[in-house]
């Protein structure tokens, strides 16, 4: 039988802030939980993309590190122009997610999605709130928030699709799928102490269209299993659509902690 593997995830790491000693200190708390691999779901630094750092961690704790992109990522370029740098800077131990699947075991694959909020819910084009990290994206910089709630819906629209081609090609080999996003696919997972996100948030901040395109995908593999892992959400949620599908957002630790998020796969 097959071990289990521990792959830790981080919802937002911001490498920019941290030191060259700390992620010394955070790859030893690594090996202290028996992780495998590194899975960061978006928000990996506010400068440019930060490989150097992602290198440095990846020696420092010996094992392969995978993420997605956040809307973080994007501020002051364009989205095409960070995914380009991100498709090109990919090595076989750090990479970007884009369009992959990551074998973890033979059981069990990671993949990713590129979706960012996608303006379903909560005022959608009504709402006069500008989240401010959208509005740093280069795609954005001179549209109004109704106008940005557009451009999401389109670019969520293609993101959804690609998301979809990638799970279902996955499915076709494994039985337990991880699936990374910089935003929860499920309004359930912003949550917090028993209430709900403010509504103009809501627009920013999942995306809807992903959870319900996942939902039916998975319903049609009953025997097979979805682990969703989002960031943005930096509270631990767990919220199960299906019987076959988990959604969860992490705590947002310190690097100076011990490793607080981990999925387990066999």
């Amino acid at each position: 039988m097959e071990k289990k593997k521990n792959i830790a995830w981080f919802p937002e790491i911001r490498l920019d802030t941290i030191s060259s000693v700390q992620l010394l200190q955070l790859s030893s708390r690594l090996k202290k939980a028996n992780a495998e691999a590194i899975v960061l779901a978006g928000n990996i630094s506010q400068q440019d993309l930060p490989i150097n750092d992602l290198q440095m961690l990846e020696m420092y704790a010996g094992m392969p590190i995978y993420y997605v992109l956040g809307v973080d990522d994007f501020g002051g370029k364009s989205i095409k122009q960070v995914k380009a740098s991100a498709r090109s800077l990919s090595t076989k131990n750090v990479a970007w997610l884009g369009n992959r699947v990551i074998k973890l075991s033979n059981n069990s694959c990671l993949i990713g999605s590129s979706c960012l909020g996608d303006g379903q819910l909560g005022k959608k084009e009504d709402t006069k709130f500008f989240l401010n990290s959208y509005c740093k994206i280069k795609d954005f910089k001179e549209l109004t928030s109704s106008d940005i709630i557009s451009e999401l819906q389109k670019y969520a629209s293609k993101s959804v699709k690609a998301t979809e081609k990638v799970l279902l090609k996955a499915l076709k080999k494994y039985k337990n799928v991880v699936l990374t996003t910089p935003v929860p696919a499920y309004a359930e997972n912003t949550i917090k102490d028993g209430n709900e996100m403010n509504e103009h948030m809501l627009a920013f901040c999942v995306c809807k269209s992903l959870g319900d395109m996942l939902t039916a995908v998975m319903d049609k593999y009953p025997d097979s299993k979805l682990t969703i892992i989002s960031g943005f959400v930096k509270t631990s949620t767990t919220y199960s659509p299906t019987d076959n599908i988990v959604s969860v957002t992490g705590i947002n630790h310190d690097v100076l902690d011990d490793i607080q998020n981990i999925v387990e796969v066999s």
